[in-house]
């Protein structure tokens, strides 16, 4: 019986939480040098882009980015969810800038967070639930 309540409680709790993309955060992207990293050590470090972008005078640009949305709680209480529900995201986005030669030129971290709400929820304020707060850049 333990065992079914166990299981029960974390469908439910994985079925209120999605992410996609590639995470990049300030203490990885401070491993990375202007005018010596190149987009091989980039790759090496975070994995494939989730895009790319070479310009006609051969520069490149790579992004990463990456979505993660958690359901409130109170959405799934039946009847009063629907009400009262909503769910948090969070985001970031990671880009870097590399010469024609393949090495970085320049690089961008932008994070911020977000809450939507359903219904009743819809009108509280973004300050009531969360901030939103982009990283400096580079």
């Amino acid at each position: 019986m333990t065992w079914r309540v166990l299981a029960m409680a974390s469908a439910v709790a994985l079925a209120g939480c999605m992410a996609t993309g590639v995470q990049v955060d300030q203490k990885a992207i401070s491993k990375f040098e202007k005018g010596r990293t190149t987009v091989a050590d980039v790759e090496a470090a975070l994995g494939a882009p989730t895009n790319s972008m070479i310009s006609s005078d051969g520069d490149q640009t790579i992004m990463y980015n990456y979505m993660q949305m958690q359901m409130r709680p109170e959405s799934f209480i039946p009847y009063v969810g629907a009400f009262v529900g909503g769910a948090d995201t969070k985001s970031s986005f990671a880009m870097f800038k590399f010469d024609q030669r393949g090495v970085l030129v320049n690089y961008t971290l932008s994070n911020g967070q977000m809450g939507m709400g359903t219904n009743l929820e819809s009108n509280t304020q973004m300050g009531d639930r969360v901030a939103v707060r982009p990283s400096p850049t580079h």
